[in-house]
């Protein structure tokens, strides 16, 4: 607790950039716009995935029941199987994958519909790296969510850049690295980038060390 008061101390004194979640989630930009209760997610058919995810946490919610049972994974509605990825892929890989949520499991177990709200294969599920998922992003989340706890909520856009390689069955193209946008009213954007390799993570890593600035996200994430 104590170290994540004075990152916000630092982070407040950082050169934070105005973000708009319309700038990466629109039609233009967006192969397909998927909807629901809880996220805004920008899926792009060639990468079989997500590009943009966009939702809000809120302190009501986060410590209000934590449900252990998770949900089933399913397919969005509106969206071609062709362009879909396969959940054995993210089972059965070289690679090491697992299936990494953007609006994560930990922020809606509060209900089994949030849960089953989140849990959509592509619009909300990426390859992500098993030991990045659990060591790395997942500090990212935590703080995500102290900081929903600590201003009341906070909207989040999590924005993902692919490699040009490919794995599975479905030919999911592998992200290489993702940014997590924090919005608040009291500490403007925050943003974090994390890679999908663990091998690029120094012994001692801090969540510090992934600050970025906002601005730079827009140079960051051209192809």
């Amino acid at each position: 607790m104590k170290q994540m008061l004075l990152l916000l101390i630092v982070l407040q004194t950082y050169l934070l950039a105005n973000i708009k979640v319309s700038d990466f989630i629109n039609k233009k930009q967006c192969d397909f716009v998927y909807r629901n209760k809880i996220i805004k997610s920008c899926f792009n058919y060639k990468f079989k995935g997500t590009t943009a995810v966009y939702y809000t946490i809120k302190s009501d919610y986060i410590n209000k029941i934590n449900l252990r049972k998770r949900a089933p994974w399913k397919l969005p509605n509106g969206i071609d199987k062709k362009y879909l990825p396969k959940l054995n892929d993210y089972y059965k890989n070289e690679y090491k994958f697992n299936i990494g949520h953007l609006a994560n499991d930990a922020s809606y177990d509060y209900s089994k519909e949030a849960l089953s709200l989140i849990y959509i294969l592509g619009v909300n599920a990426i390859p992500q790296d098993n030991n990045v998922n659990k060591y790395k992003w997942f500090k990212a989340e935590i703080f995500s969510r102290f900081l929903a706890d600590y201003y009341g909520k906070v909207r989040i856009l999590d924005l993902v850049h692919y490699s040009d390689k490919k794995f599975g069955t479905s030919n999911m193209y592998i992200p290489d690295y993702f940014i997590k946008v924090l919005m608040t009213r009291s500490v403007g954007n925050i943003c974090l980038k994390y890679s999908n390799n663990y091998k690029d993570y120094p012994p001692r890593d801090k969540l510090s060390n992934h600050i970025i600035k906002c601005e730079d996200i827009y140079q960051i994430l051209k192809y």
